[in-house]
């Protein structure tokens, strides 16, 4: 019973580094890249929330309501 529980552990906590890793080959990068991409999934979530969405950028004066 504990093997089941350790393994269904390992694959909920692999489940984010290895779709990060291939949403940053989705994106393009080398397949090096996508897999430290992966493996630090927190930080290139924050680097894609940043360069993605500026959250600071001004509304054109056409958009603005």
């Amino acid at each position: 019973m504990l093997v089941i529980g350790v393994a269904l552990l390992v694959l909920v906590a692999s489940v984010l580094p290895v779709t990060t890793g291939l949403g940053s080959r989705r994106r393009g990068t080398s397949v090096p890249v996508a897999v430290l991409a992966g493996l630090a999934f927190p930080l290139t979530w924050v680097w894609w929330y940043v360069h993605d969405e500026d959250p600071y950028r001004h509304a054109d004066r056409a958009h603005a309501l």
